[in-house]
């Protein structure tokens, strides 16, 4: 008896992405394989497909494939993963004109609608998809009652899918069809008697605005001003968002917002209010000095005050500087009382605003009003939290131009203080401003002086290296001014690289460099260039590395490259450290590369803000 041997399946990872009909023949195999393991990497490849293989034609054959596929699918990631796909497809078609309308539309209103969020999401970005496509008007009729029903529903995250999917519409389709098929949806939805509707419609505002003739503009911002008067709050609430978000349609007509302003300041309900102060710096900043009256200081002042809440309170404090530099500082008198209650308030946060805005508001206000005002709450501030220390002295430096050279000596004596501090942030943050100190204050160099010395020397590697860097500026600054201990300064500068101990050699590598950009070569090669070359010989090979990678990153390319650095490079290309060597020959070696993300000191509220809120599911 002959037993034929049964054939075994193909295994998940052989499939391959060679010619269509081999994908289309290994994809039937693997649709009837049990385990969901085996089953999922031909579902991933089938975008891969559409993109690569298939033709146009085939594209729109495999897809019925499927669909069908997605229809008995029962594991929900691998469901995902397949309606995901069908974007690829839906691209791929339509560069040859050809419409999946039919073949996906029926499925997705009904898996857009499903329980599981996953699967709707999916959904949503193939309708998305398709009804970017569209051009037919039943098709468009059909679609767009689809997405009213959406929006419509009790489950207010599907009534958000509904949301995102008329906003993509109307910023992705055509400006006719735009005018001829949302308008109409626009003001239904904004004469319905569900406030969601209502509220719905003002969302779609911005993505509308945005793909519109110009013509049309002031029919659809009369139904934003009938909506901006509706009888529920909420959708009163989110008519201010909007507003803030279609801000550049009103550039020639700046006090039709200023009317709307006035009106939500006046609003019954304190959440329209709120929403006001959350936007206030994006709305002052647009309408500009001339146009704030005296209902808009006082609503601001409102916000400051010990009746506000501390949410009010923090907006308020994150937007004080805005409004200053919008009325000028000469305006000061109308803000000086909620300046002072947002000093003190004893929120954190408040005080941290205003800890980080002190050297913008001095800018603005002048010498006065900065002793009598901000370097009180300054002092305040450095007895404060550690992060508020730390965000005062950041710019602290930024108040010695404004008083000028005779009062800043209690700058300079703020600095003798902190120097001494045990945060090493705070003595980080001085290093850093030391340039900048020695430029703005030539009568007191001595005492500056004293600073870079106590900061060179600090036990901390971050303060030392940042102090080492500003050493050009600061050298330059002297030299500038005519100070007579620039000459000693320099000495120890240079003393550093005779020290017994490794890292304050290492250290006056970096002081070099710093020189080097800073000063000229008829003033480099003297002073500094034998103490560098002396460093260059360092019986520590870190040392070296230190002199190696600093000529590589820095010093070639700066303009002050001469013939003596180039002896120098020379030198250690002969040295018998293999890392020395290979820094000279390839450049500085990079272990780690770190992405440097620059994280704001305050956080932006307004980025915190959504428009629309969802209801039921969470």
């Amino acid at each position: 008896m002959e037993f034929r041997s049964i054939p075994k399946p193909i295994a998940s990872e052989d499939i391959e992405l060679i010619n269509g009909e081999k994908f289309i023949n290994d994809f039937d195999s693997f649709c009837n394989l049990e385990d969901a393991n085996k089953r999922l990497p031909s579902i991933r490849k089938t975008g891969e497909a559409a993109r690569f293989l298939f033709s146009p034609t085939q594209c729109k054959e495999f897809v019925s494939k499927l669909v069908k596929e997605i229809e008995k699918e029962e594991t929900v990631s691998i469901k995902v993963i397949a309606i995901q796909q069908l974007i690829y497809f839906i691209e791929k078609c339509h560069s040859e004109n050809i419409n999946l309308y039919n073949e996906l539309y029926g499925l997705m209103k009904e898996l857009v609608k499903d329980e599981t969020e996953e699967i709707a999401l999916a959904a949503k970005d193939v309708m998305k998809k398709l009804g970017e496509y569209l051009n037919e008007d039943k098709e468009i009729e059909e679609y767009l009652d689809q997405v009213d029903s959406l929006i419509g529903n009790v489950d207010g995250f599907i009534s958000s899918i509904g949301l995102d999917l008329l906003n993509y519409f109307a910023a992705k389709s055509s400006k006719e069809n735009v005018k001829k098929f949302i308008f109409n949806r626009l003001k239904k939805m904004s004469q319905s008697i569900q406030f969601i509707m209502r509220k719905g419609a003002v969302t779609t505002f911005p993505a509308i605005l945005s793909n519109i003739e110009e013509e049309d503009i002031p029919e659809v911002l009369s139904i934003f001003d009938e909506l901006s008067k509706d009888s529920v709050y909420s959708v009163r609430k989110t008519c201010v968002v909007v507003l803030n978000q279609i801000l550049n349609i009103f550039t020639n007509n700046k006090p039709k917002v200023l009317e709307y302003i006035i009106q939500f300041i006046e609003d019954n309900s304190r959440y329209v209010r709120f929403q006001v102060i959350v936007n206030f710096g994006k709305f002052i900043q647009f309408i500009g000095k001339d146009l704030i009256n005296q209902k808009i200081i006082d609503f601001f002042n409102n916000n400051c005050g010990n009746e506000a809440d501390s949410e009010q309170q923090y907006y308020a404090a994150y937007y004080f500087v805005t409004l200053i530099q919008t009325i000028g500082g000469n305006q000061w008198n109308l803000v000086a009382d909620s300046f002072s209650k947002l000093a003190l308030s004893i929120h954190w946060k408040n005080r941290k605003c205003i800890a980080s805005s002190l050297h913008l508001l001095a800018h603005e206000v002048g010498n006065e009003i900065t002793m009598s005002y901000l370097i009180p709450a300054l002092d305040k501030y450095l007895q404060d939290y550690e992060e508020i220390q730390e965000i005062s002295m950041m710019h602290v430096v930024d108040f010695i131009p404004i008083l000028g050279q005779e009062k800043s000596v209690t700058i300079i004596t703020l600095l003798q203080k902190s120097v001494q501090s045990p945060d090493w942030r705070i003595r980080k943050s001085i290093a850093k401003q030391l340039g900048l100190l020695a430029q703005s204050t030539p009568m007191y160099s001595s005492y500056v002086e004293e600073i870079c010395v106590a900061l060179l020397i600090d036990n901390v590697n971050k303060v030392r290296r940042a102090a080492a860097k500003r050493m050009g500026e600061v050298i330059n600054a002297f030299l500038t001014c005519g100070y007579v201990g620039a000459s000693s300064l320099i000495q120890k500068l240079t003393d550093m690289s005779k020290d017994p101990m490794k890292v304050r050699r290492v250290d006056f590598v970096t002081v070099a460099t710093s020189l080097f950009v800073a000063l000229p070569p008829d003033q480099f090669n003297p002073y500094i260039l034998p103490s560098l070359e002396l460093a260059s010989k360092d019986k520590v090979s870190e040392i070296r590395i230190a002199v190696a990678t600093n000529i590589k990153k820095v010093m070639e390319k700066h303009e002050h490259y001469n013939d003596e650095i180039k002896k120098l490079s020379e030198q250690l290309k002969q040295d018998e450290d293999v890392d020395v060597k290979f820094i000279m020959e390839n450049g500085p070696i990079e272990l780690f590369k770190r992405k440097k993300t620059i994280t704001p000191v305050v956080e932006d509220p307004c980025e915190r803000i959504v428009s629309f809120e969802g209801f039921g599911r969470k």
